[in-house]
């Protein structure tokens, strides 16, 4: 999926920030720093201990083990918020499935849009890069956003934004269809493009509208 206008490997989080996921030696990295932390220890207490420090830590205000602070990771579910600790345990205790597939759970990151592994499937998971790669504040002032996604078989749609409306457009083998709504449309939630894009985009299509809306009533 593309976000046009934004970046497009980013992610839109809570805060208005915007972050990126984490890539597989990353992730790699720091799972081998959280290793070395925590190989002596785990030495009498190896599940409960690794358990309790895995899940506290990821569920803690970091967000990260010591381990992803130092690549610079963390992990958020999939709406970019903070776990509690129960989807961290269960984002913990997944990681066996990996185990017992000969680690190609791990692969999986490989063949997703969110760079997610299969115990991040499991709890409802994704590790971004901790920092921001851009503040929305500075594209406060836009008033067009473009959103697409491309299946498969030339399959696109594409969803435009502007002071105008919202213009929606399916294009594929069989045809192009279009459709505009008006910005309260979508504001109010009588036009949802969930099934097309996904929660995380369909909020942020309908927050865009919304910041929209409320430039043009104080420009008016």
């Amino acid at each position: 999926m593309e976000i046009l206008d934004e970046p497009l490997d980013g992610l839109g989080l809570e805060a208005g920030q915007w972050y990126s996921y984490a890539t597989f030696p990353e992730r790699v990295a720091a799972k081998m720093i959280d290793f070395f932390i925590i190989a002596i220890p785990s030495v009498f207490l190896p599940f409960i201990f690794w358990w309790l420090y895995t899940a506290v830590l990821e569920s803690g205000e970091g967000k990260a083990t010591l381990g992803k602070r130092a690549i610079g990771i963390m992990v958020v579910d999939t709406r970019g918020k903070r776990l509690d600790f129960g989807r961290a345990s269960v984002r913990f205790w997944a990681n066996i499935i990996n185990v017992f597939t000969c680690f190609i759970g791990f692969l999986y990151l490989f063949f997703n849009d969110r760079r997610q592994c299969l115990h991040d499937l499991i709890a409802g998971t994704m590790v971004v890069r901790n920092k921001p790669i851009q503040q929305l504040q500075t594209n406060s002032q836009a008033t067009t956003r473009t959103f697409v996604r491309k299946g498969a078989q030339n399959e696109q749609i594409r969803v435009v934004i502007n002071p105008k409306g919202v213009f929606f457009t399916h294009s594929s083998e069989l045809g192009t269809t279009e459709s505009q709504y008006t910005l309260e449309e979508v504001v109010q939630g009588m036009v949802d493009f969930e099934t097309e894009f996904g929660q995380l985009v369909a909020d942020d299509i309908k927050d865009f509208a919304r910041n929209l809306i409320n430039r043009l009533r104080q420009n008016g």
